[in-house]
């Protein structure tokens, strides 16, 4: 038995799972990508530098971070990135109330994507609407990490990507 364990959440249905030891037999293999683990903190903790938004790049700087986290429902990003995000989808605004952004569930939303090391992730529009906030408004899926050093990947991220967690000699 291999020192991993893998999480694939399902988008649509209920054929979402996680192995352990083991790298599912319905993966291709070749279409991973490997990435070190900064293992400093005790977390799954990966470089991220970069983020587009719609057609623009940002360059978040070679020290920007995230951590893969399957406890975390959202994805938290830095509050430039953040506030770039939400400016350019019309009726954003921050909602104090319910303690984030939201926008029109009919706004024309662009797509986010983010770095992991030299690869990059795309988070699809429809995936940036987390929930109904009432009155014709949608909770955004993407928030501020407030204080927090480092973004966090969760739910939101993993439903597009089958990630292996290696915890072998070079954890991955």
């Amino acid at each position: 038995m291999q020192p991993i364990f893998t999480v694939k959440l399902d988008k649509h249905d209920s054929h979402g799972f996680y192995t352990f030891g083991y790298i599912s037999e319905h993966i291709h293999a070749s279409k991973l990508y490997w990435q070190d683990v900064i293992s400093d903190n005790g977390w799954w903790e990966v470089v991220s530098p970069y983020v587009k938004i719609g057609h623009n790049i940002y360059d978040r700087g070679h020290l920007n971070t995230a951590i893969i986290d399957t406890g975390t429902t959202l994805i938290l990003m830095d509050d430039r990135t953040v506030e770039n995000l939400y400016s350019q989808i019309p009726g954003a605004k921050l909602d104090r109330t319910l303690g984030g952004y939201i926008f029109p569930t009919d706004a024309c939303v662009p797509k986010l994507a983010f770095s992991i090391g030299k690869w990059l992730f795309t988070i699809p529009s429809e995936d940036l609407a987390f929930s109904d906030a009432g009155d014709g408004m949608s909770y955004g899926a993407i928030q501020s990490r407030g204080q927090n050093k480092q973004d966090i990947l969760g739910d939101v991220f993993l439903k597009h990507v089958y990630v292996v967690f290696d915890q072998g000699m070079n954890p991955k």
